[in-house]
């Protein structure tokens, strides 16, 4: 019920809209509102935002907003290409332009001042007048009259009758032009990007620490605040310290992990390379939440669309997308793609919202089998309807409707959204060419240390080691020592060396220095390099206090603010490796090591160590294992969330001053039955915890893994229990060696005697996702395409990641950076799976460098290396036309199909012209592209003989028979007639909306089946929703079993451009 109103600024009429208020609406509700209006798509609305009329002060989307108020609707976020936006959404795009338009008439984009910029002012005036022209078909006569609307009123004032005629004279230039409305609005953008780089880049006043290079200055200096996602050499976070006239950078964005608001005026955020975090203190709560909510918008728009950077303020939207384990509007392809990674089996769905439409969602599932259906689903107020063919179901609840699917499998399995998904059509702030910045606040060595890559070290010139030092740890397997590593400015840092005792555990040894050298946050203790002469050592950083739990026994008292140090450096760490999804497979008190101790500062630096060799869990590892897995333990090791009930229970250990939990088998079943009855354990009774803590235990121990970790949350407890403990808490600087710390230290002789694990455990359960593993081993195959780098003769080839197979190989997204080119090129590169087709390889490689059309998949070039053969080809975004058919099944009308069946023809007379017999002719050979179909894998391909055929003797190998030709299954004859019958089966997959060609209800069926049908007379059906003049003018004639009496593909063009002409319009 509307309880008054709101006005809202919408720049494309520049007028305020009057828009109904409820009590529970929110900013967002409001923003989707005026989206609906414009007809803004749900996969863009996330860019504009309200801000406060008259100001810069933007509402937080979970913030209700106050009747009769105004606010202007802006798009808030920029988008990298200009195109990409007018890809995604040409409303958007539209009300973009008139907002931009606006600001320049209006003088409000500071980079574009009078009169540095007037003559562009003046040719941006005139295009606007063009714009207004064609759209409002106003005449020249009237717009030259009101050109004072088009230019800012200082130009107005100040060049009166210049600049009217030089008006008048560019509007007659330009009409001339005859140009597209939206190139014309592009052109307009692309100027004002180019003379304003910095618009919609927001900035601050307030105040920072000092930089701790100056470290006898205390307190806080004036700043400004810059987040710029996109800056060339500062990308990210940056902030100009006004007393030394210098701008530092930060951090980029996507190394933040959180953000905590510690009180009106105050942020505090969680930073990858910065272990102190970084405090900024704003004028105003308003500047507070403007910034929090700007660096959070970039943070879902271009990292993690599924997670909120500040736990205060969060999307209203995303909060119940989670709840109903819906995705966002991921679009079809991705769903797909998820569905065959994650568990392609039948009944596995995803549920994402639609990505052009409101309140309207698709559900892709597999039904038989793991073949992909997508319905569409509709929501009304509390109910949701499926629609199905012409029918429409309602249920009060949306797991009611997804049960009702009919599949072979009774059971339903949701697949919901993952903070480690990476869509494409979310990420749509992501900076296209992210240029890595060395430039930081604080120039620590150990940050430096810790981002280099790890070094091959002779032990002869590097290394002294103290031989009374010498001790063996791993079970007795390598011998441990301390050492002094001369580096190249012949200064001395203190190293643990780890050396080999056996050759029999050399395995073990590579694959845990292999695992631990890609560890580069300084929460963990660094590998800093190895030897590869014997002893094969590890060369560790330095410990001076030993591992915490016999560091925390030798002591009397810790000051809490010291746990709570160390609880904040592990839950770092344990971010560290959620986000890179690696498991360490033994967290605990022990494997933390102490290297600075400071109680009057409230000082305690402690570092994650490596797990060690692999070893069997036993039942002394029992505490740290979720409940789940007591009968089979092993199993935990393949599980990410199981890291996080170890987490928990090693902060239980830190405030139990380093003592362990222990189990009996006996206490193991009513351990069991708690944890179901109560969905997870309470913490045991720890009188030195804090009820923060006690909280990060209790979520770590809970049932469902989901709610084990959540780091805003952790870093939101950990800051609230330091603020309780001290009002005014600031974290300290980090000691040198040489301060009061000093004087405590001794050299470690604590022996490293827990039990290590076993990380190479297999499971047979689905449920569990598996995750790369610190010490697992490493398939010989890993290294062969992924990863890879290949230097060619103009540049350079690096693949990327898997996305396909071909014929004979398979086929990897990568970037092809040529040497006369600045920015890389997207590809995809197609590899020989087997040396023994490399002459049907080469021969598929000799046809495509032939072959130049828009309907055909371009070559680029081509390796051979002796060792490797690949084709690289362009990249085609939207991929296989199979996908992409049945993913947009509910939104596919029949003149979409035409102009696809089009395309297709096109493609095939072309290589009717160039001589080429296609033989694989089928949607999975298809690719999408932005504005076109292209065909693509000649894996099959062959050159006519000059009659016009092409034979072979391989009889039925590999080949698709149910697209193949009466005359070739009969007698391995194949012609362009052949690729016409293909066609036709191909039209069935295009008008069935994917649905795969078959001549029985599932099942296998062989060639001699298929030619008995055929033979008979039996044709593939109709697709439910083809029209009778396709089937019979289009696809029937396809199959004629006559290859004279079939049509060629430029009669099939003429046909569907016929068919075509009864929608409108006829393509040319």
């Amino acid at each position: 019920m509307s309880i008054g109103s709101i006005y809202v600024f919408n720049y494309k009429t520049k007028e305020f809209d009057t828009v109904p208020f409820r009590s529970d609406d929110t900013s967002e509700s409001i923003c989707i509102s005026m989206s609906k209006r414009l007809n803004i798509a749900p996969v863009t609305r996330l860019l504009f935002g309200l801000r406060l009329t008259g100001t810069q002060t933007w509402m937080p989307l979970s913030h209700s907003l106050q009747s009769g108020i105004k606010y202007d609707f802006r798009m808030r976020f920029k988008i990298p290409q200009l195109t990409t936006l007018k890809k995604f959404d040409l409303p958007t795009y539209d009300y973009f332009y008139h907002q931009v338009r606006y600001d320049l008439v209006n003088d409000k984009i500071p980079e574009i001042k009078y009169p540095a910029f007037k003559d562009n002012v003046l040719g941006l005036g005139v295009v606007d007048m063009y714009i207004d022209m064609i759209e409002k078909s106003m005449s020249i006569e009237d717009l030259e009259k009101n050109y004072k609307r088009y230019i800012p009123k200082e130009l107005v004032r100040n060049h009166l009758y210049f600049a009217k005629r030089i008006i008048q004279k560019g509007l007659r230039d330009i009409k001339k032009k005859d140009h597209d409305i939206f190139y014309v609005k592009g052109t307009y953008l692309e100027t004002v990007k180019n003379l304003a780089p910095n618009y919609l880049i927001e900035e601050y006043h307030g105040k920072a620490d000092y930089l701790p290079e100056d470290e006898f200055e205390s307190g806080t200096c004036p700043v400004t605040i810059e987040f710029n996602p996109f800056h060339e050499e500062q990308p990210g976070l940056r902030v100009y310290y006004n007393y030394k006239k210098e701008w530092k950078h930060i951090t980029r964005l996507e190394n933040i992990y959180s953000m905590c608001r510690e009180s009106e005026d105050v942020v505090s955020l969680e930073l990858s390379e910065h272990p102190n975090g970084f405090k900024l203190y704003f004028n105003n709560i308003a500047d507070l939440e403007s910034f929090i909510t700007y660096v959070a918008g970039y943070y879902r728009l271009s990292v993690k669309w599924t997670e909120d950077l500040c736990t205060r303020y969060t999307t209203p939207s995303l909060q119940e997308l989670k709840e109903l384990k819906c995705h966002g509007p991921i679009g079809g392809e991705f769903s797909y793609a998820t569905i065959r990674e994650k568990s392609n089996r039948e009944g596995s769905c995803i549920v994402r919202q639609c990505e052009k439409n409101y309140d309207t969602y698709f559900i892709d599932i597999n039904t038989k089998g793991p073949q992909t259906e997508t319905f569409k689903i509709t929501r009304h107020g509390q109910q949701w309807i499926l629609h199905i063919q012409e029918c429409e179901r309602a249920f009060d609840r949306l797991s009611d409707l997804i049960q009702s699917i009919d599949t072979k499998s009774s059971l339903k399995f949701r697949i919901p959204m993952s903070k480690y998904d990476k869509p494409p059509l979310l990420l749509i702030c992501l900076p296209r060419n992210q240029i890595t910045s060395n430039k930081f606040v604080t120039k620590v060595s150990e940050a430096d240390l810790h981002r280099n890559r790890v070094q091959i070290i002779d032990p002869k010139i590097d290394l002294r080691w103290y031989k009374n030092s010498q001790r063996l740890c791993e079970d007795g397997r390598m011998i441990q020592m301390r050492a002094d590593w001369l580096l190249r400015d012949h200064t001395n840092l203190s190293v643990t060396l780890k050396m080999l005792k056996f050759d029999k555990d050399f395995n073990d040894f590579m694959q845990l220095a292999n695992r631990w050298s890609k560890m580069y946050s300084i929460e963990f203790l660094k590998l800093y390099g190895l030897t590869l002469s014997t002893p094969y050592t590890l060369v560790m950083e330095h410990s001076p206090f030993g591992p915490l739990n016999k560091f925390l026994l030798g002591k009397e008292s810790i000051p809490l603010l010291c746990l709570l140090e160390a609880v904040h450096s592990l839950a770092r760490a344990v971010v560290y490796m959620q986000e890179k999804r690696i498991i360490h497979g033994f967290i605990r008190c022990s494997k933390l090591q102490v290297i600075k101790f400071n109680a009057g500062a409230n000082l305690l630096l402690v570092k994650l160590a490596d797990p060690g060799f692999p070893k069997p869990y036993n039942m002394q590892d029992m505490p740290w294992i979720p409940c789940e897995y007591y009968d089979n333990p092993q199993l935990a090791k393949e599980d990410l969330a199981a890291e996080l009930w170890a987490f928990a229970t090693t902060v239980l250990e830190i405030f139990s001053q380093g003592r362990s939990p222990q189990y009996s088998r006996d206490e193991l079943p009513h351990l069991r039955d708690n944890y179901d009855r109560n969905n997870g354990l309470a913490p045991v009774s720890c009188p030195n915890c804090p009820a923060q803590i006690l909280a990060i235990i209790r979520d770590g121990w809970s049932k469902d893994p989901d709610k084990r970790f959540s780091q805003q949350n952790i870093f939101a407890r950990l800051s609230s229990a330091k603020q309780a403990l001290t009002p005014n808490y600031a974290r300290p600087k980090i000691p040198d060696d040489n301060d009061e710390t000093a004087s405590l230290r001794s050299e470690s002789d604590y022996s490293d005697t827990t039990e290590e694990i076993y990380l190479n455990g297999h499971s047979d359960s689905e449920s569990i996702e598996r995750t790369p593993q610190l010490n697992s081993a490493v398939s010989h195959h890993a290294f062969d395409m992924t990863n890879s780098v290949h230097l060619l003769k103009n540049g350079k080839l690096t693949c990327e990641h898997k996305i396909g197979e071909g014929h004979y190989g398979l086929v990897f997204k990568g970037v092809y950076q040529l040497k006369n080119r600045k920015d890389p090129i997207p590809v995809a590169i197609k590899t020989l799976n087997e040396r023994n087709h490399a002459r049907d390889f080469k021969r598929e490689i000799r046809i495509m460098q032939t072959l130049k059309h828009p309907n055909i998949v371009r070559i680029l070039d081509h390796v051979d290396d002796g060792t490797t053969q690949s084709i690289i080809m362009e990249y085609i975004e939207c991929g296989a036309f199979s996908i992409y058919l049945s993913a947009n099944k509910p939104r596919l009308t029949n003149e979409r199909l035409l102009r696809f069946a089009y395309d297709i023809a096109k493609g095939m007379h072309y290589l009717r012209t160039q001589n080429v017999i296609h033989r694989d002719l089928a949607a999975r050979n298809i690719l999408v592209g932005n504005d076109c179909l292209k065909i693509s894998d000649f894996g099959l391909a062959q050159f006519a003989d000059r009659d016009g055929y092409y034979y072979t003797q391989n009889r039925y190998r590999d080949l698709p028979v149910l697209w193949y030709s009466l005359e070739a299954l009969r007698t391995n004859k194949f012609s362009f007639q052949s690729d016409v019958w293909s066609y036709g089966v191909t039209l069935f997959e295009v008008f069935s909306r994917g649905q795969p060609p078959e001549f029985t209800n599932g099942g296998e069926i062989d060639a001699a089946t298929v030619i008995s049908k055929l033979e008979l007379g039996e044709r593939l059906p109709r697709p439910e929703l083809c029209t009778e003049n396709i089937y019979n003018e289009l696809m029937v004639p396809c199959w004629h079993v006559d290859p004279k009496r079939r049509p060629d593909f430029h009669e099939i063009m003429g046909k569907i451009e016929v068919i075509l002409s009864d929608y409108g319009e006829v393509i040319l």
